[in-house]
C-alpha cells in the first residue's frame, strides 16, 4: 500500500512541545522515603523482600530486577502498571493485601502528584537514568552522529522498542503520529546526554487509548536534527 505525504503533515510533525522524563534517583526514589517506606516497614529488607535505603542504585536494582513472590507480579514491571506489585499496593487495588506504605496507607491519596510521577516512571519503562540499553549490534562508546533506528519488532504486538543515538547532550522529543500528522503519543521529552538511548511504545495513546492496527510515524527531534520513520 502506498501513502502520499503532504508538506502540512511534516509541519505538524515538527511542532511538538517538550515535556520532562522521570528520573529514578532524583524523582522516584525520594518519594518512597517521603512516604515512610524504609526497610523497617517494607517486608524487612534483605533477600526476603523489598529494601529501600539511601542508595538509589540499590533500591532500583531491588525493585526492578528482583521478582516478587507475591500475587504473581514483579515489584515493578517496566511499562506495565497492572503487573507492577508496588503500584497495585500504593494505589490500594483490591486483592493485593494491605495498602502500601503499611505505616502510612493513605499517603498517596494526599500526594497525587507523587503517585502520578511513579505512574509515569513505570509507563516510560522504569528507567534508572537517561541512558538505557544499547541496541543489539551497536558498539559501546559515544556515537559519532545523530541517528534514529528502525523500531523492533516491526510489525509490533503488543509493544515495540525504538533506539536513537546522540553524539552530544541536546533537548530530545520522540513522538508517535498517525498518517495525518496528528500526535498519538509522547515517548521521550527533555534534555538527554550523549549516548545510545531507547524507548518503548505499547500502542497506547497519551490519553490512555489503545491504537488500531496500521501504519504510524515516529519522529525524533534532537537539537537541530530531525528524522522520521514508519512503523507497522
Amino acid at each position: 500500500m502506498h501513502y502520499r505525504y503532504y508538506p502540512w503533515m511534516l509541519a505538524l510533525l515538527f511542532s511538538v512541545p517538550l515535556a520532562a522524563n522521570v528520573d529514578f534517583a532524583s524523582e522516584v526514589n525520594p518519594i518512597f522515603s517521603n512516604a515512610g517506606c524504609t526497610s523497617s516497614f517494607c517486608h524487612g529488607g534483605g533477600t526476603a523482600g523489598l529494601t529501600l535505603t539511601s542508595d538509589a542504585n540499590g533500591n532500583y536494582n531491588r525493585i526492578v530486577n528482583v521478582m516478587s513472590s507475591n500475587y504473581g507480579l514483579d515489584y515493578i514491571e517496566p511499562s506495565n502498571l497492572s503487573q507492577s506489585l508496588i503500584y497495585q499496593k500504593i494505589t490500594g487495588a483490591a486483592g493485593f493485601g494491605d495498602r502500601m506504605p503499611r505505616n502510612n496507607p493513605g499517603y498517596f491519596d494526599s500526594h497525587p502528584t507523587e503517585l502520578q510521577t511513579i505512574k509515569e516512571w513505570i509507563e516510560e519503562g522504569a528507567l534508572r537514568d537517561a541512558v538505557v540499553a544499547v541496541a543489539p549490534g551497536v558498539q559501546s562508546g559515544l556515537p559519532a552522529d545523530f541517528a534514529l533506528e528502525q523500531n523492533y519488532p516491526n510489525p509490533f504486538n503488543p509493544s515495540t522498542t525504538i533506539v536513537y543515538q546522540l553524539p552530544q547532550p541536546v533537548p530530545v522529543t520522540l513522538t508517535v503520529h498517525d498518517l495525518l500528522g496528528r500526535q498519538v503519543a509522547t515517548l521521550v521529552a527533555g534534555v538527554k546526554p550523549a549516548g545510545y538511548h531507547s524507548a518503548t511504545w505499547d500502542g497506547v495513546t497519551d490519553g490512555g487509548e489503545i491504537v488500531g492496527s496500521g501504519v504510524y510515524l515516529y519522529r525524533l527531534q534532537a537539537g537541530e536534527h530531525r528524522q522520521v520513520r514508519r512503523m507497522f
